[in-house]
């Protein structure tokens, strides 16, 4: 799983938000959205690597952790899912949905998330539900795929 730091998302929360929380009470939620010191039973992980082409000079790459989560919603009994990213300064991105994630929609996420950071990112998966791993392996080779096509390109 994810390492975060309560304290640093509190005073994150405070300072971006206006909302005062008790870093307790952080810890709390990051533990149950998947970010903590250890990792689940079964977890897996996995690298997907930025696609760059062959001669091209490689652009500065943000490396972010990826952790799938299952958020325990407060007022419904429906299942929810939730793709958590960090990068090094602590920055989070969020993917909800109330289906399991497939490739499509992980494809989806990193195009966001190189649109949104303007480079390209290596995603670097530190837990993936063991019943989920097709998704994660599909996602895996067809980035491979892609970027052998650009370095050949």
């Amino acid at each position: 799983m994810v390492a975060v730091d309560a304290a640093a998302v509190t005073e994150l929360i405070r300072r971006e938000v206006g909302v005062v929380l008790g870093s307790a009470t952080v810890g709390r939620y990051l533990r149950r959205w998947g970010f903590d010191e250890g990792d689940a039973p079964g977890s897996r992980r996995a690298t997907i690597e930025p696609a760059i082409a062959r001669g091209a000079a490689p652009a500065a790459v943000e490396e972010l952790r990826v952790a799938w989560t299952r958020p325990c919603l407060p007022l419904s009994t429906e299942p929810a899912y939730a793709l958590v990213a960090a990068n090094a300064r602590g920055v989070l991105h969020f993917l909800a949905a109330e289906r399991p994630f497939d490739v499509d929609t992980l494809h989806d996420l990193r195009h966001r998330l190189r649109m949104q950071l303007a480079r390209d990112v290596r995603l670097v998966v530190c837990a993936w539900p063991p019943e989920h791993t097709r998704s994660l392996d599909g996602w895996q080779s067809s980035a491979r795929e892609a970027a052998t096509r650009r370095a050949a390109g």
